[in-house]
């Protein structure tokens, strides 16, 4: 379906965990500019574990090796070393804190023509999402602020308060930071 022609669309934008491929990188489809979104490990674990609490997940039986940031930095490798693709880095922080910039930056490098739509959607807008991901309690619990939401909001520099995390997403947070500096390193950054 991801490999099929739309002749009548500008883009198509796929959003995916890099830890469900498995290191599988045979089912990524081919022909797309491949994008990595980041968030800081300090923000990201902490809230998956709220997160998960809230639909009775088992916080360590959800999450996997350092939150899935080394599975996306390995991926990256894979898109740019063995595929031989620049490969587009955006930090979360970054693309809500300057939407616009971060925006018309990104379309420059993925050959996209920036659009002032894109910077407000309809809340809600999920009509056109898998049943699976638009269902059932995951999708208010990890994403309820996401579909409420009708433009970027800033995002904070404070540090998440951690008091209650168990250990082991301390451990998961300490194992991410590596992988989460080396692309945060190859992340878009504005010209000032």
């Amino acid at each position: 379906m991801l490999e099929k022609d739309y002749p009548h669309k500008d883009g198509i934008f796929v959003k995916e965990l890099a830890f469900a491929l498995d290191g599988v990188y045979s089912w990524l489809p081919r022909g797309y500019q491949h994008t990595f979104l980041i968030r800081d490990p300090k923000k990201i674990i902490p809230s998956y574990y709220k997160a998960a609490v809230g639909c009775g997940y088992q916080f360590d039986d959800w999450l996997p090796y350092s939150g899935g940031v080394k599975q996306l930095y390995d991926l990256f490798v894979y898109v740019t070393e063995m595929l031989g693709q620049e490969a587009i880095v955006i930090d979360a922080h970054d693309l809500c804190n300057n939407p616009r910039q971060m925006l018309q930056e990104y379309c420059k490098k993925a050959g996209l023509q920036f659009q002032e739509k894109m910077l407000k959607w309809e809340p809600y807008n999920n009509g056109h999402w898998h049943p699976i991901y638009s269902q059932g309690l995951s999708a208010e619990s990890f994403k309820s602020k996401a579909l409420q939401s009708s433009c970027f909001l800033p995002m904070s520099n404070t540090n998440v308060d951690m008091e209650g995390l168990p250990e082991y997403g301390v451990k998961q947070i300490k194992n991410a930071m590596p992988y989460y500096k080396l692309l945060y390193d190859k992340r878009i950054v504005l010209k000032t």
